[in-house]
């Protein structure tokens, strides 16, 4: 079930008049029924490894907290931990290291296995990862209620792409007891509709023009190859932190704070703080939980930089299969350790931080032609026509003319990237509570309508799903 669809949007109500209705002991239960209904949705039988995971997270953390032996406890995270990587391994990764032996040992090319990617693996994977490491670290208390224990998995807004929730933030609320509160409800509906707002006017617009140009650059101008991996990413900040506002406003509907995942990115003055920034959650629990470990074996600076070399690697390799994750990955671990080394431009004032941003935002541009394509033949076609490239006004007009991408579609582009960036500027300097207070509720309600008409009449209701559930 995508968020941006109209099964969603009947979905969310009925659930929540469901939810409310029952008895406050057996909400987790309405809860639970429904994130499975939301999950199967795409594939019924998908279910069962979501079940699995939950049971034997649960039943690995229980044991973690009754052995006393340090050993044993060792003995059962490592086992937990194999068992659903393997089972992220194969169907994910199984094709790519089949390839891999293959080119390794010169044999036969092995046929291609037929294996259906299970939504949301990559994402509750890591998330009950990191609940059973924090038992075994002492972090948080095992959950004793298995009902509870499989919402705090499978809780159905940040399901599917986030954001990863650690267990010490997000079970206590599971536990909590709770009223529907209208002020809630109203910031909900508020953040499901300016996630709405960035999925179908700005992300979906700018999709129109990339996704082609990104999956085949031979056919396009070389002015418009140029510029297509700036707007992806752009198009990929508000496709995922549309998702991860309505994410974050569908729970507040049930009385659950989730973790913020973005914080105006591309603000940041440097790479590192741009992915200090950018989908916050899987970054913390790459530092957490491969980097800081890995770290504390190699206290020197020489060591720490390889790890992160590394980890950033693990982190493009997390994103997909493929070779074109990897050097995604790879590219922006060298370049962070280098950025560590370099003397910053931040030290000339404003026009230093601006150079910074520009230079970062260029090495993004080209870290994305590897991330966006659908293979390593079609990133260096891509940057084989970038290399073409002679700027005249002509070329200009090329880019403003390219189907189906009119003037009248760059106009609406612009309009919706100011309104995000004004929008998010706002929301940065002031706190939900000077919000609240600054702004009468006649303005806030009229914000809120001239979003929801802005997503009526200059919406792309083509349905795209949400980038992130390829992952």
């Amino acid at each position: 079930m995508q968020f941006n669809s109209i099964d969603y949007l009947i979905f969310l109500p009925l659930v929540a008049f469901g939810v409310w209705a029952l008895p406050e002991r057996w909400r987790w239960a309405g809860m639970l029924a429904a994130s499975y209904v939301f999950y199967a949705w795409w594939n019924l039988g998908f279910t069962v490894l979501l079940f699995a995971s939950t049971v034997l997270h649960y039943a690995a953390a229980r044991a973690i907290e009754a052995f006393g032996d340090a050993r044993r406890r060792r003995w059962v995270l490592v086992a937990a931990i194999a068992c659903d990587l393997g089972l992220l391994g194969y169907f994910k990764y199984a094709n790519f290291l089949v390839g891999i032996v293959v080119a390794l040992t010169g044999g036969v090319e092995a046929p291609r296995l037929e294996i259906l990617l299970p939504t949301a693996i990559s994402f509750y994977t890591l998330q009950s990862i990191g609940y059973t490491v924090d038992v075994y670290r002492g972090k948080v208390a095992a959950e004793r209620h298995f009902g509870r224990f499989a919402v705090f998995v499978a809780f159905f807004p940040q399901l599917v792409a986030g954001p990863i929730e650690r267990a010490a933030h997000l079970l206590p609320q599971l536990r909590a007891r709770w009223t529907p509160d209208a002020a809630q409800i109203g910031t909900g509906a508020l953040l499901i509709t300016w996630g709405l707002f960035k999925k179908l006017v700005v992300a979906d617009r700018l999709a129109a023009f990339t996704d082609p140009v990104m999956a085949d650059p031979a056919g396009f101008a070389p002015i418009q190859v140029l510029a297509a991996p700036f707007l992806f990413m752009y198009r990929l900040y508000c496709d995922f932190s549309g998702y991860s506002d309505i994410a974050v406003g569908s729970a507040l509907i049930f009385g659950v704070h989730l973790v913020r995942n973005f914080d105006r990115p591309f603000a940041a003055v440097t790479l590192r703080g741009f992915w200090q920034r950018w989908h916050m959650s899987l970054t913390r629990w790459m530092i957490d939980f491969v980097y800081v470990p890995l770290a504390r074996r190699s206290p020197d600076a020489l060591g720490r930089g390889w790890i992160t070399i590394a980890s950033f690697t693990l982190l493009g390799l997390w994103h997909g299969a493929a070779w074109t994750f990897v050097l995604f990955g790879l590219l922006n671990g060298i370049m962070l350790v280098i950025g560590d080394r370099m003397p910053g431009l931040q030290r000339f004032g404003r026009v230093g931080r601006w150079a910074t941003r520009v230079s970062y935002w260029c090495f993004l541009a080209f870290a994305v032609l590897f991330f966006a394509s659908p293979g390593l033949s079609v990133t260096w076609t891509a940057l084989g026509r970038i290399a073409e490239l002679r700027l005249d006004p002509a070329a200009v007009l090329v880019l403003l003319r390219a189907p189906p991408f009119s003037m009248y579609e760059w106009l609406l582009a612009i309009a919706g990237f100011v309104a995000v960036e004004v929008a998010e500027w706002m929301r940065a300097r002031l706190s939900a509570g000077q919000r609240q207070r600054s702004v009468p509720a006649l303005v806030g309600w009229a914000g809120f309508y001239a979003m929801l008409a802005g997503v009526l009449m200059f919406g792309v209701f083509t349905h795209t799903p949400f980038y992130y559930f390829r992952f």
